[in-house]
């Protein structure tokens, strides 16, 4: 009897062992395995940031959505995102006002799908004079299984960085040239011409040329000429340099000599003819 009970017990506890283990493989089953990966490219000219969130394994789903922070004051959105067609009949994205500096994707199917690949690629443009350290962050990740149930999933890693390095200066390919060795030419040996030791020449020992004994002949300028006014004309030259020059009057004076006697002569009588009569 008690090698019954002994057995009855083992075989009741392989059952339960068996029947946990069932559930939980179905539990496993119902949670879902599904992963996503978040990447991020930097252009060459560090310009422009892409942000790429791919789904790299999963169980059957019918849908996912997530949103895409990234810091606005940093980079701007270009609002034209490069969604992969290949896996969900319809992706969309958005930029929803509500909630800032976020970028929204939403795949919905059918049919359970178990593809795996790229579902959409942000892309932004850096900001000008922007450096350092900009982060993205998938949040809000939500996925539908096949009996459009939501299941748990993974973004690995759910932040990303990319680094925008300073702007170097550029170096130019040679060196600026170095001064010579020896100095700038000097000045010439020889300084600028000092005056002479003695003096300069002195005027000519000889006076100017004395004026002659007897006047010109002619005057130095015709009379009347402008030059008359500025110039002294010389006198004329006489035959006879004892005597008077001519001063050029031809009136007859001996007329006028008579005339003044004549005149005296009559003023006499006049006063001797009075003198009689008042006596």
């Amino acid at each position: 009897m008690k090698k019954k009970i002994i057995s009855f017990l083992c075989v009741l506890c392989l059952a339960v062992t068996m029947c946990t283990t069932v559930f939980a493989a179905e539990g496993d089953t119902e949670k879902g395995n599904t992963k996503l990966s978040l990447t991020a490219a930097l252009s060459a000219d560090k310009a422009k940031i892409d942000v790429t969130i791919s789904l790299t394994e999963t169980t059957p789903i019918k849908g996912i959505q997530f949103d895409l922070a990234y810091e606005g004051e940093k980079v701007d959105p270009v609002e034209t995102a490069d969604v992969a067609t290949n896996i969900f009949d319809s992706a969309l994205t958005s930029f929803p006002k509500n909630v800032p500096d976020t970028c929204r994707y939403l795949g919905d199917n059918g049919t359970a799908i178990t593809t795996t690949g790229r579902l959409v690629t942000f892309s932004f443009n850096v900001k000008a004079g922007v450096t350092g350290d900009i982060s993205f962050n998938v949040n809000g990740l939500k996925v539908a299984d096949k009996d459009a149930k939501p299941v748990d999933a993974t973004i690995t890693p759910s932040e990303i960085t990319v680094t925008i390095p300073a702007v170097q200066p550029t170096a130019t390919p040679e060196p600026t040239a170095e001064p010579t060795a020896e100095p700038t030419a000097e000045p010439t040996a020889e300084p600028t011409a000092e005056p002479t030791a003695d003096p300069t020449t002195d005027p000519t020992t000889d006076p100017s040329t004395d004026p002659t004994d007897k006047p010109t002949t002619e005057p130095t300028t015709a009379p009347g000429s402008s030059e008359s006014s500025t110039s002294s004309q010389a006198p004329n030259a006489t035959t006879n340099p004892d005597k008077s020059p001519s001063t050029g009057d031809a009136t007859n004076v001996t007329l006028y000599i008579v005339l003044a006697l004549v005149c005296v002569a009559a003023m006499g009588g006049v006063v001797v003819y009075r003198r009689k009569v008042s006596h």
